[in-house]
């Protein structure tokens, strides 16, 4: 089999061969010695090049949320032994029961509706509501520590069950 020269003289291959011996070598990763010059590597991904990896999760703003939730709760039990005290167990009775009524009628509200009838679940929600506002009147003497614990109550629970929702 004979190969025909080109016009240089030389092969078809030769050039080929010349221009990749030319070319400078890609730069080889050591990692059998720590970083001498100081410069850490970029850190490994699984993600193919060129396709941008998800952010992290301390990135998302719906992160905090479970963070948000903890410390409401924390601060209303904290209320209702501070706050209210357990030498004045009638209002801290209001306050409780207020507190738990909220969390129900968001509960059936956010959550009821995916595993129940949404008319069912927004039925008991308004009912369970229209009940936490009944306590509320009942205890309108001490109505300022009845509706700072429905709104730590409200506050927490929207943010648990956003959270759960988003996962």
């Amino acid at each position: 089999m004979i190969q025909e020269l080109d016009i240089d003289g030389s092969l078809p291959r030769d050039e080929l061969e010349r221009r990749e011996a030319s070319a400078p070598a890609p730069p080889q990763i050591r990692r059998d010695s720590e970083h001498p010059s100081g410069v850490a590597d970029a850190p490994e991904t699984d993600a193919p090049v060129g396709v941008v990896a998800p952010r992290p999760a301390a990135a998302d703003p719906q992160a905090h949320l479970p963070l948000i939730a903890g410390a409401g709760y924390t601060a209303m039990a904290a209320y209702f032994y501070f706050g209210i005290g357990p030498d004045n167990t009638g209002v801290l009775q209001f306050a409780i029961g207020v507190s738990l009524l909220v969390v129900l009628s968001l509960w059936f509200y956010l959550w009821g509706r995916k595993l129940m009838d949404p008319v069912r679940a927004d039925f008991l929600a308004g009912v369970i509501g229209i009940l936490a506002l009944i306590v509320l009147w009942q205890g309108w003497d001490h109505s300022l520590e009845l509706l700072v614990s429905g709104i730590l109550a409200g506050v927490s629970t929207l943010c648990i069950l956003k959270a759960r929702s988003e996962t």
